[in-house]
């Protein structure tokens, strides 16, 4: 019994998660690189410690990790 309902819980939420997916990269991704890469322009433009670097890497690192935690959780649905 519970295996079917798994089953019933699992389909339709892979398949949100599925069509979901490419906006997911996009956002996820492209925000992590422009974090990164805005963190690595102030760092250079900036004088030290006018603007927040180490936290700037930090939300790219957490963007890039969110990312990860997606396709692992699609992963560990569809298996």
């Amino acid at each position: 019994m519970t295996h079917f309902a798994w089953h019933i819980l699992r389909f339709p939420l892979l398949a949100l998660l599925t069509v979901f997916a490419p906006v997911a990269q996009l956002v996820l991704g492209g925000l992590s690189l422009l974090s990164f890469l805005m963190a690595g322009f102030y760092a250079l433009e900036l004088p030290y410690r006018a603007f927040p670097v180490l936290g700037m890497v930090g939300v790219a690192v957490g963007l890039a990790l969110s990312l990860s935690l997606y396709h692992a959780l699609l992963r560990a649905l569809s298996a």
